[in-house]
């Protein structure tokens, strides 16, 4: 027989325990200790901020602007270069490449975000599947490959200028692997292509929801593509120079920027410092 012992008595939350009038103490204090310690100081660097931007050439500002309007648009090219059949149109284009920019910018590990972003699209707009996905995937490690011999050669050229630093030799040699490596994966591709499939297909059986069919499809798409833009010559010389173009635009924006200040900088040390930061920014995403 079990004895009812009465209804149990409910826990009380923190809010009935502690009285009203301690809450909303607690709660201006914490709003005082935020203003005092992030907001005021933020607003006081405002200030300065604001002192610096009176003195700002107007001039080198829309210099870099219109520079940097540059590099987007010859991304835009690069981009259209690589898609077959000319569509989108260039402003359609532009405007994919800006918001997958203002993506990757933004978003914590944007790079991810900024190629998901622009696959959804291209796709949208009249793009295979299969093509956006090259194009994307070429323009982003083609872009890198370019940046990487350019860097390389800014850093040749600035060590006698600058002095050898520790992070120019080992970005040098960073730089030097990965055009091996990128070498190498052109060839396994091009020449290689049945080696590669082989291996392909044993690890699609490993991978589940894969499969060595449908991995195996995916290595000769890309394998096709890629001897596609190693046989044709105009087609290779026009994506490296849009390539190439949109980094030096990106870079002589950021030099004209920084001549707003009134700061004239060696081209060739801002852009092995340019070239180091984009590839840390890279590799931290």
């Amino acid at each position: 027989m079990q004895l009812d012992d009465g209804p149990k008595p409910t826990p009380h939350s923190w809010r009935s325990v502690v009285p009203r009038w301690l809450r909303h103490g607690l709660l201006v204090f914490l709003v005082l200790l935020v203003i005092e310690y992030l907001v005021i100081p933020e607003l006081i660097g405002a200030g300065k901020n604001l002192h610096l931007l009176s003195k700002v050439n107007l001039a080198w500002l829309v210099a870099g602007i219109v520079l940097e309007a540059g590099s987007l648009l010859s991304y835009a090219l690069l981009t259209r270069t690589l898609l077959p059949g000319g569509r989108p149109g260039l402003s359609i284009l532009s405007r994919i490449v800006l918001a997958t920019t203002a993506v990757a910018h933004v978003v914590p590990g944007g790079a991810a975000g900024g190629a998901g972003l622009g696959y959804r699209l291209l796709t949208a707009n009249g793009v295979e599947g299969t093509d956006a996905g090259f194009a994307l995937a070429t323009e982003s490690i083609g872009s890198a490959m370019v940046l990487n011999v350019m860097l390389w050669l800014a850093l040749l050229i600035s060590i006698p200028l600058a002095g050898l630093h520790p992070i120019y030799v080992i970005t040098a040699l960073v730089g030097l692997l990965a055009l091996f490596g990128a070498a190498f994966l052109a060839y396994t591709f091009t020449r290689g292509g049945e080696r590669a499939v082989r291996v392909v297909r044993s690890l699609g059986r490993r991978v589940p929801r894969v499969g060595a069919d449908r991995l195996e499809r995916l290595v000769r798409e890309v394998g096709d593509s890629i001897g596609h833009l190693a046989r044709d010559r105009a087609l290779l010389k026009w994506a490296l120079w849009w390539a190439g173009l949109n980094w030096l635009l990106d870079a002589a924006s950021l030099w004209s920027f920084v001549a707003a200040f009134g700061r004239f900088v060696d081209p060739i040390e801002l852009f092995a410092a340019y070239g180091i930061a984009i590839r840390r920014r890279r590799g931290c995403e």
